[in-house]
């Protein structure tokens, strides 16, 4: 789905909101051009993010605060999840879509949304202005 937000800051605030909707192995997926992305999937110890390009051009701009030694931009926020915590990863997001990736308005970007598991479970993302009605994968 195309995000049909073309404002960076009702952006991230679309996205902190959208944050503390995202169930148990929920996966939100912003897709840029050129094969790079940002994806977001929320773990039994939190939520976990991460800048992705296919050249990992991002590590060599964005400081990495991943203990694990992954390559790339990793974020985790770990339980409990303060709502500034939410704000402070989507700016981080948007800065890193908007200034290192070159993305010039959120309209460029396309995202999916999924619940990596079997269940019926579903999230809300009204925030960024998609039909939750709409198709949601289960993996």
């Amino acid at each position: 789905m195309d995000i049909k937000i073309a404002d960076w800051a009702e952006l991230s605030a679309a996205l902190a909101v959208t944050f503390t909707r995202i169930p148990r192995n929920g996966y939100l997926r912003i897709s840029v051009s050129e094969g790079s992305f940002v994806e977001f999937v929320m773990l039994p110890g939190g939520l976990r993010a991460e800048i992705a390009t296919p050249d990992d051009e991002v590590e060599l701009v964005v400081p990495v605060e991943s203990k694990s030694g992954e390559p790339g931009w990793v974020r985790q926020l770990g339980w409990p999840v303060r709502y500034c915590e939410y704000e402070a990863l989507a700016a981080d997001v948007i800065g890193g879509l908007r200034d290192v990736l070159r993305v010039e308005s959120p309209t460029e970007l396309s995202f999916e949304v999924r619940v990596l598991s079997s269940s019926a479970d579903t999230y809300d993302v009204e925030a960024l202005k998609y039909n939750p009605q709409s198709k949601v994968e289960h993996w």
